[in-house]
């Protein structure tokens, strides 16, 4: 990514590239949104927020078998939240139809 290419992260607070791939993922660029969301997790560290948002642009490209393995460690972990509750009621069958198919 282009934008990124001048950017040096200092750890500052202030989380650049996830604020890059929240805007992306607003105007519907998944695919371009989960690089920033990786490059955030890379700068910043997991947290439940930050892989609920890689999750949910899985599902949005399709991805159900990737977006499951991260529902299911967020749970596993005890870090289901409302925003996963909501990925997995939007892409209930998806995800468990990808888990059938993936046995």
């Amino acid at each position: 990514p282009r934008i990124w290419d001048t950017y040096y992260p200092l750890k500052e607070a202030l989380d650049c590239a996830a604020i890059l791939a929240d805007l992306l993922c607003g105007m519907a660029y998944f695919k371009e949104a989960l690089i920033y969301y990786r490059l955030s997790r890379d700068i910043q560290g997991n947290s439940p927020s930050r892989l609920a948002n890689i999750a949910l642009c899985h599902c949005m490209l399709q991805e159900f078998d990737q977006a499951r393995k991260i529902v299911d460690q967020l749970r596993t972990d005890g870090c289901e939240s409302r925003f996963t509750a909501f990925i997995m009621s939007q892409f209930s069958r998806q995800l468990s139809t990808e888990a059938t198919l993936s046995k």
